[in-house]
């Protein structure tokens, strides 16, 4: 396994983001909150509220929760759905 570049900072953001409050301009997040537990989703976007500066901006990509649902409900396959 190939060591992280040192400019890359990692953290747990459900401990929190390591941020003075209203410091941040932006925050984006891709395909993460669905894979925490309701109570710590909030709490990370509680702590986004927090960081962001007035007038700044939180952007969250999630999968469509309805359409992968509707899929399931109506049959299809994994392989039918990826060609979807």
């Amino acid at each position: 396994m190939m060591p992280w570049d040192r400019t890359i900072r990692r953290f747990d953001i459900v401990k929190g983001l390591p941020y003075a409050a209203r410091s941040v301009d932006a925050i984006y997040s891709s395909h993460t909150l669905e894979h925490l537990y309701l109570d710590d989703a909030r709490k990370v976007l509680e702590e986004c509220q927090r960081v962001l500066k007035p007038g700044g901006c939180l952007r969250v990509a999630l999968p469509d929760g309805e359409r992968w649902a509707s899929d399931l409900i109506s049959g299809y396959s994994d392989e039918e759905v990826a060609l979807v």
